[in-house]
Formats: C-alpha cells, structure tokens, sequence
C-alpha cells in the first residue's frame, strides 16, 4: 500500500467516531488516544522525507502540517476511552478537520 492511500485510510479512520470506537475493541490493549495520534505523528507525517513529499501536494502538506499540530494540542487529554475521547472539543476539531480534509483529498487524488 502507498503512502498517499495509508494517509487516505488513517483520515478516513479519523473521520468516523464509530470507527474508532470499533478499532477501540478490535485492539483493546492499547490506549486508543495514543495509538491514534501516534499513527499520524510516528508512522505517517514525515514531512522532510522525499517519498512524503512525492505522494502529496504542496497545500495536502501543509495541511497534514496543520492535522499534526491538531494531533500534539491533543496530547495533554487525559481519557480512557475512544467515547471519554469523543466528547473532548479538542478531538472533535480534530475529527471534523480530518473528515473535511479526506474529501479534499479524496477529491484531488
């Protein structure tokens, strides 16, 4: 699978509270908080590396740039579940960023 399209599905996963809810049971031994930004932040946005830069667009960039930085304002949440999750302001920005973010992409690719 490209870089473009895990991007695509990870957005996609974002963009569907009850999906995280369902990745919440299907992985019931992590942290779902955590393994949710760290899939972004750790496993997908490497911004200087040539295979990121080749699978997007100058503005998808900066505005996975902007999905991080949604992402790390995250960090300080303190939940214990995807549903205490959901309820958080900061998530919901999140969410509805990522679900805004995905049609455009979903739209240009």
């Amino acid at each position: 699978m490209n870089l473009r399209q895990s991007v695509l599905e990870y957005l996609d996963l974002l963009s569907h509270p009850s999906q995280q809810i369902e990745y919440e049971a299907s992985v019931p031994t992590v942290h779902i908080h955590g393994e949710l930004v760290s899939q972004f932040c750790s496993d997908l946005f490497h911004p200087k590396s040539q295979q990121f830069l080749d699978a997007f667009t100058e503005t998808e960039i900066k505005d996975l740039a902007r999905l991080y930085g949604l992402l790390m304002e995250t960090g300080r949440l303190r939940v214990s579940s995807a549903t205490e999750l959901l309820k958080e302001p900061q998530w919901r920005r999140v969410v509805a960023f990522a679900k805004d973010l995905r049609a455009v992409m979903e739209s240009s690719g």
